[in-house]
């Protein structure tokens, strides 16, 4: 570092070159950030990652008149799920994290002030005093931490916000299988209904025809058995159904009375074709491979980091002094102005550098075969979602196939029955086959539907628009007058 000493026709012209010179690689700083592939990325994150309604969160939880659409409760749940708010906070202090890095690049001031009583040795002690005062700029050359650390960063971000991702994806999930399971229990219970609805009918015909002097009390028996036995499903299948509403509300943050009913038929199909294709789409989507792939980026961007710290740094500093000297009674005024280039050389970290290093490489290590095993569990998951959806739908169309022979089978052992050619025991198991039919067809429907919801969110292509698909599978929801005693029961 060179230093001139203040002479009245220096120190303008000095001063005035360090502030101009000063102000134009301040003005170059805060441009475009020196920094690999950073072109593309803003500087600052001036907006948070989910679309909150601060006062949904806050708000006391309401209660939904009618039948709840899965629309409106999935925009409550993204909005007043504390798991949302988390990972949105943790993507913004990574964007925090990135504009620190990038700080380290551009020109930083400073001032300092000291005061000291020194003693001089001239033949005598003699004290004197120095009170001095001055501007420090610094604007860096040449730093390949900070460049390092900026790339490191920047992968720290992207992960964090594919971890945003991967959160909503699943309160997605969940909101959505609380969904089906709550419509699933609706319909089930209605079918246990049915069915002790026409054993209630049966035993009263039976204790006619006993009266009659034509059936037994174990006919009479037999039939009220049943129908306690229906009765008791019927309460747990409700009480189901309560813990599924329940759950709704938790995640959606409000009350929920009902949700619409399945349409009858099979449910339309909102995944690619195969299993291969659907892989090919989760590997370019998946959030959770996306986090762990910027996460192995940033793991390799650390070993830039630490093997950087070994390197020497260059930086261009001034500065701008003045100094008052009082000794013997006298005093004196010292101004000055420094212009120069700073060389850092790290020659020696005891070995702690090259240990961070070796560190680093480890921990890219690791962060490489958590991405690995992710890969292979996603593409076992998918196969997997593939052979449940394939088998819910065979099982559909064979319970489509059994249930119209079990409804003719009925029909005929009611006729049989009427002309006493069959048993009361012959027309309860037909009943019975047909309402378990009815039933089986029913969990066929929703194990097409839970298996499309878990491949869709596997692709990581949960979102509006194939939630709006989903939402074909069940009926409108009513009107509030139409379902004003709806949660009474199912």
């Amino acid at each position: 570092m060179h230093t001139l000493y203040h002479t009245p026709s220096f120190s303008r012209l000095s001063l005035f070159a360090v502030l101009m010179f000063g102000a134009i690689a301040i003005a170059a700083f805060n441009g475009p950030v020196r920094a690999e592939g950073e072109a593309a990325l803003p500087l600052r994150m001036t907006t948070t990652l989910a679309a909150v309604d601060a006062d949904a969160a806050a708000k006391p939880r309401s209660v939904s008149a009618g039948r709840a659409s899965l629309t409106q409760l999935v925009e409550r749940a993204l909005a007043a799920q504390p798991v949302m708010l988390g990972a949105d906070a943790l993507a913004r202090a990574n964007s925090e994290r990135l504009e620190q890095a990038r700080g380290a690049l551009r020109p930083s001031t400073g001032g300092v002030m000291g005061y000291n009583r020194e003693f001089a040795d001239s033949g005598g002690t003699t004290p004197f005093t120095v009170l001095s005062g001055g501007l420090r700029l610094t604007i860096p050359l040449y730093r390949p931490q900070a460049d390092a650390s900026i790339n490191q960063a920047q992968f720290q971000e992207s992960s964090s916000r594919s971890a945003y991702a991967e959160v909503k994806q699943d309160v997605l999930f969940r909101t959505v299988d609380a969904f089906l399971g709550a419509a699933q229990a609706e319909e089930t219970a209605s079918l246990l209904g049915q069915e002790r609805d026409v054993l209630l009918a049966q035993r009263n015909l039976n204790q006619r025809r006993m009266e009659g002097g034509v059936g037994t009390i174990v006919d009479v028996m037999e039939t009220s058995a049943r129908a306690e036995t229906i009765l008791s499903q019927i309460e747990t299948t409700r009480a189901t159904y309560r813990a599924q509403l329940a759950e709704l509300g938790r995640l959606a943050w409000t009350t929920v009375e009902a949700v619409p009913r399945l349409r009858d038929g099979l449910p339309s199909m909102v995944v690619p074709a195969t299993a291969g294709d659907a892989v090919v789409l989760a590997l370019g989507r998946n959030s959770t491979l996306a986090r762990l792939d910027a996460g192995l980026a940033a793991a390799r961007a650390g070993i830039g980091v630490q093997r950087a710290t070994l390197s020497p740094t260059v930086d261009l500093v001034g500065g701008l002094d003045r100094s008052h000297l009082a000794a013997g009674g006298t005093t004196g005024t010292i101004p000055s102005t420094t212009v120069g280039v700073q060389l850092a050389i790290p020659f020696s970290t005891g070995g702690v550098g090259e240990a961070r290093i070796r560190e680093a490489s480890a921990l890219a290590d690791s962060a490489q075969a958590q991405l690995d095993d992710a890969t292979r569990v996603l593409e076992t998951e998918m196969q997997k979602g593939y052979v449940d959806l394939q088998r819910a739908m065979e099982q559909w169309r064979i319970q489509v196939s059994v249930l119209a022979t079990a409804t003719a089978s009925l029909a005929a052992t009611r006729k049989a029955f009427d002309a006493g050619a069959r048993t009361n025991i012959d027309l309860l198991n037909s009943q019975q086959l047909t309402f378990a039919t009815r039933r089986e067809l029913l969990t066929a429907r929703v194990g097409v539907l839970e298996a499309q919801l878990r491949i869709l969110t596997l692709i990581g292509d949960l979102n509006t628009d194939s939630l709006a698909r989903i939402e074909t599978a069940f009926e409108s929801p009513a009107s509030p007058a139409e379902n004003a005693a709806f949660g009474n029961a199912p």
